[in-house]
This record gives structure tokens, C-alpha cells and sequence, in this order.
């Protein structure tokens, strides 16, 4: 599972950079979510990490703000010196123009990440925020307000979070609101906005269902798994992350987008148990896996920095965002994450105490 969440980490620093690749960024994306799920159950209802949301939530903050804290300050820095030395800066423009109420909600959501994602259901117009079906049209595009333009799936993470102590102890609650979920994403796909704008990935109702199907995976798929293949699922686990990692590396060359983006989700859904077991047996891949959320946050700063050199082989510039996005990664987990896991650690066992 680790490698595969650094996998889906490095394929959205590529989309964002090169273009579509291995599954592209929205499929890396909702399979982030579908992922979260699964740990997230596993976390509450199998391993009891916490004795109390306190210490869940409170984990779940040391894990996510002080990396987002550490690369937005970084991002802040660069953006002031370029509004010193070159000019005007978009950011700083679309803060400018916004009336007081935008500016609290620029403010709120860049400091506390929480929000972000209404960005791109929001539009200007006579300085004020409205409620838009297409983000990018306004003038200024509210999301160019956000230190960071990548990290409203982190503010959709974090609604996850939230509500999941609540909702994954009851399965009749999850399976209520799972066909809510698939329910409203076909009828606004009916109405003609489920495609397009904030709706095709960045709708948290609508995404609510990957996160769930992920718990899905560990409340129901995880035990018959374990039950029906115990003495094969080393070797089990072993072969379909190999191949499954295969798969999504092959999955741009392969015809029919539409039915292998649910193949993959479909997958992804049944093979969790498989992937979280290769995890545990195979330490290199845990070690792997933590460096994905740092890659993820990382590599804006990059972007920010590069976008204006020009480069005509999109496979340079994709290595030029790629290669300092790794290293600043490493920098990231060593001296930002690290510090904070030790404080994490002491919160989970606790509870063993």
C-alpha cells in the first residue's frame, strides 16, 4: 500500500507537470480517497489507535498541517519576493480584489486548509463571492487566492476525518449514505454539471463515496479475505501489488478510459486487504509510503517556481518539477514529519499504557 500511495503521489506531481500519465491526477486522486477509507476504518474499528477523537484528531493535525504549514511557508516567502522584485502577483491580486468577506475566507481556509475546495464552486463578481457551476468563470479565479492550489483534496481529507467517527461504526449509515452519495453523482451528471467544474472530483458529497467504499473494503472485504485465503495471502499480496502496480503504469496506453477507471476503483476496492498485508510483511513498503504525502504537498513550490521557465519537451520540464519535488520531499519527512510521528506515536500507545 505504501508504494502504491507514493505511485499515485508521483502521478499527480506528473500531470501537473508532464500531463496525463500512469491512471492521471483525478483517478490518483479519488484513489487517495478510497484508500483513506480503509486506513481510517482500520484505524478506528480494528486497531483502536485511540482511546479518545482527541488524540485521533489531534494525530490526524500533527500528520497533515505541519508539512502544509512547512511548504506553504516556503511558497509565501517565494511569492512576497517575487511581488518585491518582478510585480504584481496573481495571488496577491485575487486577495486584493476580494471584499472583506472573501479575504476572511482567503485567510481561514489558506491557515487551516478546511474550505479550500469550495475555491472551485465560488466565483467573483463586483467583489463578491457567489456561488458558481463553472470556477473559471471569473475574473480573478478564486483558487489563485490559495497558497497552495493542490491541497483542497486535503481540506476534502480532512471532512473525512471529521465525520468518520460518527459514520463507520454503523454499517446501515454507511450504506445510506454511500447510495446518497452514487445517487446525487448521477443526477447531477443527468443535469449536465457532474463532469464539469468542482463536481467531476472536488465535490465532497460526491467523493464521500470513495472514502466510504474504502471502509467498505475493511469492514466486509478484509475478513473474508483473511478467512478464505490465510495460508496464501503473503504470496497473494506479493502478486497482486505487483500487478496491480503494473497495471495503473500501463493504464494511459490501455483503450477505454471510462471502463478501466472503474476497473482500477473496482480493484483498488477488492485488493485493499491484499495491499495493507504486503504493507505489513514487507517493511521497505512502509518505509515508501511515508514519503507520499510530503511528495504530494511538495511539489507545489516547484511548480510555482518553474511554471514561467520555458521548455519545449514536456518530459524535461516533467523531470524538472519531478527531481527537486523528491528531494525536497526527503527534506520534508526528515526534519518536518519525523519530529511530529515521535509525538504521534506516544498518542497511539497510550492507550496500551
Amino acid at each position: 500500500m505504501g508504494s502504491l500511495r507514493t505511485f499515485l503521489a508521483i502521478t499527480v506531481v506528473l500531470s501537473h507537470s508532464y500531463g496525463h500519465i500512469f491512471v492521471g491526477g483525478r483517478l490518483a486522486v479519488q484513489s487517495f480517497y478510497v484508500i483513506s477509507g480503509f486506513l481510517i476504518s482500520y484505524i478506528l474499528l480494528e486497531a483502536r489507535s485511540y482511546e479518545n477523537l482527541y488524540k485521533f484528531y489531534s494525530n490526524r493535525i500533527l500528520r497533515l498541517f505541519p508539512v502544509y504549514y512547512f511548504i506553504a511557508f516556503l511558497t509565501l516567502i517565494y511569492l512576497i519576493s517575487q511581488q518585491i522584485f518582478i510585480g504584481e502577483v496573481e495571488f496577491f491580486r485575487t486577495f486584493n480584489e476580494l471584499n472583506f468577506l472573501g479575504k476572511f475566507y482567503l485567510i481561514f481556509s489558506n491557515i487551516f486548509i478546511l474550505g479550500q475546495d469550495l475555491a472551485f464552486f465560488m466565483g467573483f463578481e463586483d467583489g463578491n463571492l457567489i456561488f458558481k457551476t463553472n470556477y473559471s468563470d471569473s475574473n480573478p479565479i478564486i483558487y489563485t487566492g490559495l497558497i497552495s492550489q493542490i491541497t483542497w483534496t486535503i481540506s476534502l481529507e480532512i471532512l473525512f476525518y471529521l465525520i468518520a467517527p460518527f459514520i463507520l461504526r454503523d454499517l446501515k449509515i454507511m450504506f445510506a449514505l454511500l447510495f446518497l452519495s452514487i445517487f446525487l453523482r448521477a443526477l447531477l451528471i443527468y443535469d449536465g454539471i457532474g463532469l464539469t467544474g468542482g463536481f467531476n472530483y472536488r465535490f465532497f458529497p460526491l467523493e464521500l463515496a470513495l472514502f466510504l467504499l474504502g471502509a467498505f473494503s475493511h469492514q466486509i472485504i478484509k475478513p473474508w479475505v483473511e478467512k478464505i485465503f490465510a495460508k496464501q495471502i503473503n504470496k497473494l499480496s506479493l502478486f497482486f501489488t505487483m500487478s496491480f502496480l503494473f497495471y495503473c503504469a500501463l493504464f494511459s496506453f490501455i483503450p477505454g478510459i471510462v471502463f478501466n477507471t472503474l476497473l482500477v476503483i473496482l480493484l483498488l476496492i477488492i485488493g485493499l486487504p491484499l495491499l495493507f498485508n504486503f504493507q505489513n510483511i514487507y517493511k521497505f513498503d512502509s518505509w515508501i509510503g511515508k514519503f507520499s504525502y510530503p511528495i504530494y504537498v511538495s511539489h507545489w513550490i516547484i511548480l510555482v517556481i518553474t511554471k514561467d521557465l520555458f521548455v519545449e519537451e514536456p518530459i524535461i520540464k516533467g523531470f524538472m518539477v519531478l527531481i527537486p519535488s523528491l528531494i525536497l520531499a526527503f527534506i520534508t519527512e526528515n526534519f518536518v514529519s519525523s519530529p511530529m510521528e515521535k509525538i504521534r506515536l506516544k498518542n497511539k500507545k497510550s492507550i496500551s499504557q
